[in-house]
């Protein structure tokens, strides 16, 4: 599941570091990355307790009323997360391919693929993912080889030392918190999950160098000012590529692989709150279509109307997710040692 660590949402992130702390940009990234280790641990607690059970489960032996408050509490944050996506992608969308298309058009159309890869099922969403990750890798590892002629490691220097922590919370929860919606596939619906913990492992380390790569090579192919001035450094750094001097155009053939990362992020998202609303409300009937397409509703009103979530809100939402996690292991703590 690595590319849960976007690259569009990475480096447009990066662009945000780099505008707010220019030649601090690298310790900060590695920094925030320390800092993710907490989600990643989060994810360890929750998903070895009762590993029959998505999240929305896991609390079950609570009162009705707290078990349902956390409940919403993480469908309302992570319904916040999937607006930002869904505007994200149909802006990048709009501005990098169908210029002269209306944004509604395009968020219904986002929408309407991810509402009916829902209504399919979580075993579709999974074998989905796992078609992408293909795609999606064999793009990754071409941009990488092609961008070896224009790195200049002389733009990542100087680099001065000192940390924001705003920045730092804001990259770290941006970058690792989707991986909190897995939570959601009971550990043993997962293929060989006796080996979730390894798995994890080099999950973590993959990601890691994933991110360090993606920041290494887009400072030292566009510079630090550059990145700051510019919503979509990626596309800038697929620019640079010139494929055997005929192939133009060839950033909005890499651009693709971005919009399948975000493709399946939201795909997961959108799952996250229509499993928790079924857990949570427990319907008599089968109420997964009716649920997909209610959903889907909400968040086109949510997205035409709150055009472009600001950060703060986003990063706000975010830690309250995060936070409410730790409140779930904290609560499964003491259960396991009281019980």
């Amino acid at each position: 599941m690595i590319y849960f660590t976007s690259s569009l949402i990475f480096t447009t992130t990066l662009s945000v570091v780099c505008e707010n702390s220019i030649y601090r940009t690298i310790p900060n990234i590695l920094l925030s990355i320390v800092a993710s280790l907490v989600i990643i641990l989060l994810f360890y607690l929750i998903i070895n307790f009762k590993p029959n059970k998505s999240i929305f489960e896991k609390l079950d032996f609570l009162p009705q009323f707290l078990y349902s408050f956390i409940n919403v509490l993480l469908i309302i944050t992570t319904f916040i997360y999937t607006v930002f996506l869904i505007d994200s992608t149909s802006l990048f969308i709009n501005l990098n391919y169908l210029t002269n298309m209306h944004p509604s058009f395009l968020v219904i159309t986002v929408l309407a693929l991810v509402i009916y890869l829902n209504t399919k099922g979580i075993n579709t969403i999974i074998k989905t993912s796992t078609l992408i990750f293909y795609t999606y890798f064999s793009l990754l590892v071409i941009t990488i080889l092609f961008l070896f002629p224009y790195l200049n490691i002389l733009n990542v220097l100087p680099i001065e030392m000192g940390f924001d922590f705003k920045l730092i919370i804001f990259n770290s929860l941006i970058t690792f918190t989707p991986l909190l919606l897995l939570l959601i596939i009971p550990k043993q619906m997962i293929r060989e999950h006796d080996k979730t913990n390894k798995k994890m492992f080099i999950y973590l380390i993959v990601v890691i160098s994933l991110i360090i790569i993606k920041t290494i090579f887009s400072i030292s192919i566009l510079s630090y000012r550059y990145i700051s001035l510019t919503t979509y450094p990626n596309i800038a750094i697929f620019k640079e590529i010139k494929l055997l001097n005929f192939l133009e155009r060839i950033e909005l053939i890499l651009g693709i692989s971005q919009i399948l990362e975000l493709f399946i992020t939201m795909s997961f998202s959108f799952n996250y709150i229509k499993d928790g609303l079924i857990k949570t409300l427990k319907p008599k009937k089968d109420m997964n279509k009716i649920y997909s397409y209610l959903i889907g509703l909400f968040i086109f009103l949510a997205t035409i109307t709150f055009t472009h979530i600001d950060n703060t809100l986003l990063c706000y939402s975010l830690i309250t997710f995060v936070i409410t996690h730790v409140v779930i292991s904290f609560i499964i703590f003491l259960h396991k040692i009281f019980t």
